[in-house]
Parts: C-alpha cells; structure tokens; sequence
C-alpha cells in the first residue's frame, strides 16, 4: 500500500501555482430558479383525472404533483395482477414497455405526440427476473431540457408499477416555435460572471478549447484581471422549462476564485434569449462533512491507510513460509471519516446514503450472471445509522453468504474510495478523467463512477479492471482467491522443525494429511530417484514412508503412483530446475489421474537437495528425517480483502 502511494506521488509531479488578481465574489443564495419563483406566484392547475379504462385497470393514484404544470411527479399504479397478464418468457422488451405504459398516462401528464417522442432513453436499470427500472430524459430538436426526467418501474409482467418525475408538457410549442438561441456560448457565460462576481467578462476573450458530445469547453485566450484563474467553463444548449413555455439557454458550470482564492463552482442555466439568469446552484453541498464508520482493516490513526491485507503490512514483502505459518489476521478497525485525503472534502456517501453505493465507487458483490449488478448481487447495508460494522469469519467463506460477502464489499469500498482521494490532489482530477458520479462543476464526464465488483462470478484466483473513456463508469473485478493449504514440516535428528513453501497436485487427495520418515526412491536405474522405473529397489524398506522423488523422466502422477505401489503413504517431489516450487499438472491420463490416492507436494530444488543431504546422512532411526505432509482444500477468500490487489 506504501508503495503504491509513493509511486502515485513521483508520477503526480508538482502544480506551478501562478498570483492574479481575483476576482470579487459576492454572496449569493446557494440556489435559485426562475421556474420555481414564477410558480409560487401563479394559482395551481387542477390535475387531469386518469381516463375510466385506466382508472378500472391500473387504480393510478397520484401522489405528489407540480401545482404549476398540473401534472404528476409520483403515479402509483396499484393494478390488480389478472389485469396485468401472465410473465412473458421471451426476452422483454422494456423500453417499449414502458413506452406503452407512458402512452396509457399521457392524458394526466399533459403529453400530446410530440411530447411522448420526446422522451429520450437514458437507461435501463434491470433489479431481476425482468423487473426494472426505464429511465428516458427529455429532448426537444436534438436539445435536452434542464431536469426533465421520468422513470417508470415495471413488473415481471412488464406493466407499470409507478412512475417518477415528468416530462415538460410544453414539448411542442417548443416545435412549434423554432425557439431561437439569440445569445451565444460566450455571452452567456459572461452573463453567469456578472452575476456570480458584479465584474465584466469579455465575451470576445473566451476560446472554445475542445468539444465532446453536447459540451463544449471554454477558455480565457489571455489572462484577464476580472476572471482571476478561470477554469474552463463546460457549456451546453438546453431548454429550460418555465410555467408557460420551454426557454432556449444554456447550462454551463462556472469555477473560478472566491474572495480568500478558494475555487468555488456554480451551475448556471442562461436564457438564450436575453441573457437572464434562470437557474443557479451552488455545486458544494452542506452533507460533504457527514462522516460514517466503516469496520475496515486499516491503520486507526490521523491518516487510516487500508493495510495491504488483513494481516496488515507484515507480510509485504513476502517474508518466507515459516513467519507466514505464524502470521494471524489483525482485529479490523473502526474508522470514521467523510472522505480521505482529499482537499476538497467530497463526501464519499451522501446523508441519505444506506448501501455501499457513493459519488466515486458502487461496491457490490457480483455472484450471479451477467456481469454488473443484478438480482442475486449484494450491496453492503448500513448496521446501524452511518455505520458498516461487518466482521469478516476467516473459518468460513460462502461467495452467496451475504454476512460474509459484506465485509469485503466495505473493505473494498474504503479502499477503492481512499485512493481516490489520495490520487486527486496529485492531478487525477475531473479534468483528467478520473471516476465520479457527479463531478460539482468541475469539469471532466459525469456519471461514471468506478464500478467494484467483489467476489466476481466470472473467474478465481485473479483481478482485472476495464477502463473505457472518460464517461464511461471503469470496473474493478475480484474473484475469490484459493486458500488451499500446502504445508510440509521436517523434523530433523536434532528436533527441529522447519516449513517449506510447497506445490500440489491438479490431481490426487485435496484433503489430506500424513507423517512419517522420508526414504529416498530408488528405482535401480539411470537417475535412479527419479522413480520411473517399476519394481524399486527399495521398495520392502518404502513401507509406510514419504517418498523423496526427484523431477524429470516421466510424468508427476507415474511417480506418485509408483510410490504409492511400493507402500509409501505420501511423495515429495525435488524441483529439477532452479527457482521455487511449481504445481503438478495432470497427466491427461484421466484413469492414471485418478488412481493416485496418496498426498504428494513439490519443493524448490535447493531445499529438495538439503533434504535429500539429511536423509542421505542418517545412519540409524533416530536420526530419521520426519515429515508431515498437509493438504486441505480450504473455501477461498474474497480477494477485495487484499488492499494490495484493489490498488
């Protein structure tokens, strides 16, 4: 973990900070909206009442509402299930599904043709067994409208469940009109300056930097004594929805000093027309400095770095077999924090937050198929208010136990989190495309926060991460890691005991465990401990022994059988080649595979030589080297339990 973070901070390289004059800005209400002022001065609109056929069909019952607009925000259809029709099983088709639902409640949502095309799809979020959320914004000639978004939930059956938000009933004026955008980008963001600073912003000073999608990047051609450091201004066209039409604007985000130099960012929406502002937000929120507790394995201190594992950082780098067989799991910490290491602060789980799901990371643990979050995959769930205290059982591992998979979702969720942070400051920021759900005006893609999936369905023993392009939510997968255990102790004439690091077999007993004295195999030709050859010489003093064979010749399980033939009880196979110990793969022999019944390990070829020298050297049974061989086909550990393989 240590390492990591120093290589983060050589690579990072240092800002060159540069004095300017800054601007003035004055205090302003943190949100404002044109929409909202207008509509608290006008009488509310009577809602339309749902047409009989739905009413009878669907009990739609309206919820919550915009007065101004007299359409719903939150339709509960609480239909009866012989009125929504039997589960289809073809693959459903939920886009059109909802679409149909929509068309059914048009009428309660003041949607002619026109507003119903205009219903974009933005995503489709399946919860299982075809049960789903569609999500669709709006579009009116190609352009978004601000804020306009409406889901539906849909069942089994594909019928409508509820359904969330509104469309802008205006749609069609909009059409109609042409709705012209008189200002342009330039004056429009000199427009949210004024307001933001009560200075002048050159409209003609402002360069477009670089394009992607809707968005386009502003910048100063020339440093100017108002702007201070501007950063570039991220700006879009929309329609922005008023009581009684859709006003062409643009949204733009605006981040530039405070009166103290702090960089602060503001959303604005400015009408296209005259320039007026018609939305602004203050893009720091007040919940950034809520903190939750997460049971992690980390250090308790000013600064709670994940440990490198549950063993903390004493097996990093690897310390050789026998202080690893000593080596025990640390107690796992209480942390509480907002974020980490970060200057800004922003929070890792918002004040309503209840899973592992946040601004920077959705940790989950991928059991079932197809990839991503699914029916079936589990997010860590609070334990108490703003706490995730789960306890990890390392005698246990179930990859569908959710009090098991839990742990490693939080551990992986700190982690992935912390070095989120930690990288920030040093450069991997919006702008240079780093993952987040909501980037606060900050430049960069939006929606893409990293997705980490633990204990993945999909492989073991491994980790990958796909990283797409700025926009595109990158995804971190862990599979469960083999805990097999492949363990063999020497006693030698003196009483000591020493551990070797040790291979298996692909084939043979999984669970085993023998001791006895070692005899070294001879089968009376050419290598003559290599153990090809059939009958051995010493085969009578074999009974009841653990074979010290030698690599080469012929395959691993004619070995092993062989020794199992001349009465060994177990096999240590001596590497023939420098360099450590390698597992033993089948023979492609399926019936040879299976015929071997006794438990064999594979050691380096050094510590097979050293063997083979103590054995060689004694002269009676007291001097007898005794090994015990172990081997124990342990359930696998989550690998997101490891810091050093989530970095």
């Amino acid at each position: 973990m240590k390492t990591a973070i120093t290589i983060a901070l050589l690579l990072s390289g240092f800002a060159v900070l540069s004095a300017a004059a800054q601007p003035s800005a004055q205090p302003l209400p943190s949100h404002f909206s044109a929409f909202a002022e207008m509509a608290e001065k006008l009488p509310p609109i009577p809602l339309i009442a749902a047409p009989a056929g739905a009413a009878q069909s669907d009990g739609a019952h309206v919820l919550h509402s915009e007065p101004s607009l007299g359409v719903p925000t939150f339709l509960w259809v609480d239909g009866v299930a012989a009125a929504r029709g039997p589960i289809s099983a073809a693959p459903p088709d939920l886009e059109n599904a909802a679409r149909r639902s929509l068309q059914r409640h048009a009428g309660q949502y003041r949607l002619n043709q026109q507003g119903l095309d205009s219903a974009r799809l933005d995503h489709v979020h399946v919860l299982g067994d075809h049960v789903a959320i569609v999500r669709f914004n709006q579009q009116v000639n190609g352009v978004d409208v601000f804020q306009r978004k409406l889901n539906v939930l849909l069942d089994a059956a594909q019928q409508a469940v509820a359904i969330s938000g509104y469309l802008s009933p205006h749609a069609d004026r909009a059409e109609r009109a042409g709705a012209a955008f008189q200002l342009n980008m330039p004056q429009a963001i000199a427009a949210a300056f004024a307001d933001r600073h009560h200075a002048t912003l050159p409209a003609g000073q402002l360069h477009l930097e670089k394009q992607r999608g809707a968005y386009r990047w502003y910048g100063l051609q020339e440093p100017q004594p108002e702007a201070g450091t501007l950063k570039p201004v991220r700006i879009k066209p929309v329609y922005f929805e008023l009581p009684d039409r859709l006003e062409p604007a643009y949204y733009l985000e605006l981040n530039s000093p405070d009166g103290d130099r702090r960089t602060s960012g503001y959303a604005y929406v400015v009408s296209a027309q005259d320039g007026a502002v018609l939305y602004r937000d203050n893009l720091t929120h007040a919940d950034s400095a809520v903190p939750y507790t997460y049971r992690v394995w980390a250090e308790n201190s000013a600064l709670p770095l994940p440990y490198d594992n549950p063993y903390g950082n004493r097996l990093t780098p690897y310390p050789g077999a026998e202080l690893a067989k000593r080596a025990a799991p640390l107690p796992a910490n209480l942390i509480t924090l907002a974020c980490g290491p970060i200057s800004t602060c922003d929070p890792w789980l918002p004040l309503t937050a209840v899973q592992t799901v946040g601004n920077n990371v959705d940790a989950y643990a991928d059991v079932t198929r197809p990839d991503g979050y699914n029916q079936g995959d589990l997010r860590a769930a609070l334990t108490a208010p703003f706490t995730f205290d789960q306890h990890y059982d390392f005698a246990r591992f179930d990859k569908k136990d959710p009090a098991q998979l839990a742990p490693a979702i939080v551990q992986a969720f700190y982690t992935a989190n912390f070095m989120h942070d930690w990288l920030y400051d040093h450069g991997f920021d919006e702008q240079a495309g780093n993952a987040q759900d909501q980037n606060f005006g900050r430049g960069g893609e939006e929606v893409d926060r990293m997705r980490v999936e633990v204990s993945d369905n999909s492989g073991i023993d491994n980790a990958d991460m796909n990283v797409p392009a700025d926009g595109e939510s990158p995804t971190m997968q862990m599979y469960p890691w083999s805990h097999n255990v492949r363990q063999l102790t020497v006693v030698d004439a003196d009483f000591n005991e020493h551990a070797y690091e040790a291979a298996a077999a692909d084939f043979g007993p999984k669970n085993a465990q023998v001791a006895a004295a070692i005899a070294i195999a001879d089968d009376g030709n050419g290598t003559r401990w290599d153990a090809c050859e059939t009958p051995w010489l010493n085969a009578v003093a074999m009974q009841g022994r653990i074979a010290l064979i030698q690599r080469g010749s012929c395959k691993f399980a004619e070995k092993i059988k062989n020794a199992q033939d001349a009465g060994a009880v177990g096999v240590i196979i001596v590497n023939n080649v420098d360099g450590p110990a390698t597992d033993m793969g089948s023979s492609g022999d399926l019936l040879l595979d299976r015929s071997v019944l006794i438990p064999a390990l594979m050691v380096s070829k050094a510590d097979g030589v050293a063997i083979k020298q103590a054995v060689a050297a004694a002269r009676h049974a007291r001097q007898a080297q005794l090994a015990t061989l172990k081997l124990a086909a342990l359930p696998p550990f989550s690998g997101a339990l490891d810091s050093s393989i989530v970095i």
